[in-house]
């Protein structure tokens, strides 16, 4: 093992989770504790994120995705057995968000022919005591961990002998399990950082094994206990470190300064509409202009301005292009016809690393959410954030959760994490037009209301140490490399 300072590897293999391993206090916080930090990400070689984490004081290697994939790809049992995972979980019936991903599977292999039908009924069959035995989802991990384990990053475990290697998941984000499974093989402990307020209710069995885990909330651990077979005495709950922004207004942007950025009239309550991924929900525009139908005709208690965020998952690439281009022109075509209709596209830093944003981002969302009348989304964190200052909630359904489960889907009704905020009364959930027509006059004239709901939100959702979990949370992480370097 490591002598001297321990050192860290964390691996982020999105935006979101440089956003919160890198760019809260986390990563700061490791560097002060003595910490040797080595940062892995598949963009290693683009300059801005080199130059930003090595000037904190981290190293920066590569997160080889192209091995990782080439070698799950070359495996067809190994496909075959992510797949599996994917849609089991332990429990004798599906549970919400597994049971809605299983039925939207099972309609796309409905569709694809012969071959897709035989591939769902084969994981149909071999799910089943998945869920029901505790030692058959143990000797599937222990296979997994022992035959297919690769070895892309043996060269970095050689040279830098971490005490503990840090992931955002337990490895069902591509491609942390095989990381996972090399530093098992080294000798190095692992430790997973539960990346969102979704991931232990129904991302599939895991992929890989680890000593400690770090969760949001007190619900959280008991899903990981639940749902992933974990020991409770290895879970730490820190907090949320990408929300502490929230508690700290001092740090937001002023509203005369958004409104001045966006090009607002100071004097109109701001409505905030946050839209989901355009990959499952690409309905979103409908919504935009016909809430822009709504204010131009004066039918709100009063003018308002409407400041939509897109989701950063409009920005990704396709060939020479954008995926998502002709969504992006029906949103430029509403702002061209509606001036108090506004968009914050977020900046997106990274040709490799998806969704990868800066760090004045997360002060930006907070100060949009802060200084608005309310806010408008489908079901998603955005809950939690208008909880964490106090501002009505607003979910508006019209369409399918999910493209590919029908018109007529209201699956997300049945999802744990949405069921948990919308039992405590925190939100107003609008189906039609007209809906939310009454709801947005309903936050505009009394935003006092559903104020002791959205107070149990954030204090059972958003997590002890509210301000300074990244801090908490580095602390934590400094202590464990610590023990293990010993």
């Amino acid at each position: 093992m490591s002598t001297g300072s321990p050192c860290i590897f964390i691996a982020v293999n999105n935006g979101f989770g440089a956003r919160y391993l890198l760019r809260s206090d986390i990563l700061p916080g490791l560097i002060q504790a003595g910490v040797k930090v080595v940062v892995l990400s598949p963009n290693a070689d683009e300059d801005y994120f080199r130059q930003e984490f090595e000037a904190l004081g981290a190293s920066v290697e590569l997160f080889d995705f192209k091995a990782c994939g080439s070698y799950f790809l070359n495996s067809q049992l190994q496909i075959f057995l992510k797949e599996l995972r994917w849609y089991a979980m332990p429990g004798r019936h599906d549970q919400g968000s597994l049971g809605a991903r299983f039925a939207a599977f099972k309609n796309i292999c409905d569709s694809q022919g012969p071959k897709a039908k035989l591939r769902y009924q084969l994981i149909r069959l071999l799910r089943r005591p998945l869920m029901r035995w505790r030692g058959a989802r143990r000797l599937l991990l222990a296979l997994e961990e022992r035959f297919f384990a690769g070895n892309a990053h043996r060269e970095l475990f050689e040279r830098y002998r971490p005490s503990l290697v840090l992931t955002t998941s337990l490895g069902y984000f591509d491609y942390d399990q095989y990381l996972m499974r090399e530093a098992k093989r080294h000798g190095a402990r692992r430790c997973v950082v539960i990346l969102s307020w979704d991931n232990t209710s129904g991302k599939g069995l895991p992929g890989a094994s680890a000593e400690h885990l770090v969760a949001w909330t007190q619900v959280m651990k008991t899903e990981l206990v639940k749902y992933y077979d974990q020991d409770p005495a290895k879970i730490f709950v820190g907090g949320v470190a990408h929300f502490d922004v929230y508690a700290h207004p001092e740090r937001w942007l002023s509203r005369a300064d958004v409104c001045v950025r966006f090009g607002l009239d100071p004097e109109r309550p701001i409505i905030f509409f946050g839209t989901r991924t355009p990959n499952k929900f690409p309905w979103t525009p409908d919504y935009i202009r016909l809430l822009a139908e709504a204010i131009q005709e004066g039918r709100l208690a009063r003018p308002c301005s409407l400041l939509v965020r897109l989701h950063p998952n409009h920005f990704q690439g396709e060939g020479d292009g954008l995926k998502f281009a002709a969504i992006l022109e029906q949103y430029q075509a509403i702002k061209d016809e509606y001036p108090f209709v506004a968009f914050n596209d977020p900046e997106i830093l990274s040709t490799k690393l998806p969704s990868d944003m800066p760090a004045g981002e997360m002060t930006l969302l907070a100060s949009l959410v802060g200084h608005s009348a309310m806010v408008i989304s489908y079901y998603s964190t955005l809950m939690l954030e208008a909880a964490a200052v106090d501002k009505p909630i607003i979910n508006w359904i019209m369409h399918a959760h999910n493209v590919h489960l029908g018109a007529d889907d209201r699956s997300v009704y049945t999802l744990e994490h949405i069921v948990r905020i919308c039992s405590q009364g925190a939100e107003r959930t609008a189906e039609g037009t007209e809906d939310i027509i009454a709801a947005i006059n309903q936050a505009l004239e009394h935003p006092e209301l559903r104020a002791e709901g959205r107070a149990l939100v954030k204090a059972k959702e958003l997590g002890p140490n509210q301000g300074h979990a990244g801090r908490a949370i580095a602390a934590h992480l400094a202590a464990l490399a610590q023990e293990a370097a010993r």
